[in-house]
């Protein structure tokens, strides 16, 4: 199943400001934000296994983006230094 539709965040999680968004690389939209970066990193990486199984499977789709400090990680920068984020 693609996760393509905007998740809108409870009060709680909006009021705690999570570092570490995963969403559509596209269009930006959020769909899940996390303190940390391998919290993120696992889960985008088991939305692009999903969407493999599914034959959906688009290269970038997803990222991580740093709310902090405007950098992002998508699964084809796997070489990336990961201490940038």
């Amino acid at each position: 199943m693609r996760h393509s539709k905007g998740i809108t965040p409870n009060k709680k999680e909006e009021n705690t400001m999570k570092k570490y968004q995963v969403r559509i690389s596209e269009t930006g939209c959020v769909m899940e934000t996390f303190d940390t970066f391998s919290e993120a990193k696992e889960v985008l990486l088991d939305y692009e296994g999903e969407d493999r199984r599914n034959g959906e499977y688009e290269k970038d789709y997803y990222e991580v983006y740093n709310s902090e400090t405007g950098a992002f990680w998508c699964s084809e920068l796997a070489g990336y230094p990961e201490s940038e984020m």
